[in-house]
Formats: C-alpha cells, structure tokens, sequence
C-alpha cells in the first residue's frame, strides 16, 4: 500500500479528501495533505508530516499501515476532476 485516501462531500459544502501518502525519501514517513475541490480541480489546501499512519475500527482495532516501499510515492499539486458542483 503507498497511499491511502478519504474522500467526502459535506451537506452544503465543496467536495474534500485527505490524502496519507508514503514518502520512502523523505525527511519524514508520511505525509496528509488535505484537497478541497474548487472549480473542478482538487487544491491542496493543508500538509502536515506524520510518523506513523493506523487504521482503527469503531471496536478500537489498530492496523498499523505498512507501505510498499518499491513503488515511489508522487502527489499533484492538482488534479483534474470533472465538475459536478
């Protein structure tokens, strides 16, 4: 696994996802930047570095997040989508 991505639409509100990518080469493990879509294009609208990434269930199970370390993390600073706002 490289990345992992939550995306959502808020009841009256613009189209958002985070996004945990794996950065093998980078000063810090993770990142999570955050994308808001505007005019039809994701922008990334905050980044923070992360040590660790874990997926918890509702009944408290923790998985840690292990990246496959052979495939090289990227991020666009945009991306196209089409516009359905």
């Amino acid at each position: 696994m490289t990345d992992l991505v939550l995306e959502w639409t808020p009841h009256g509100g613009r189209s958002r996802k985070l996004v945990f990518e794996h950065q093998p080469n980078a000063d810090c493990p993770w990142a999570r930047v955050e994308y808001e879509r505007r005019d039809g294009t994701w922008r990334a609208v905050g980044c923070e570095c992360l040590e660790s990434v874990t997926l918890s269930s509702a009944d408290g199970e923790g998985l840690p997040v292990t990246p496959t370390d052979n495939q090289p993390a990227s991020r666009p600073a945009t991306t196209e989508v089409e516009d359905d706002d």
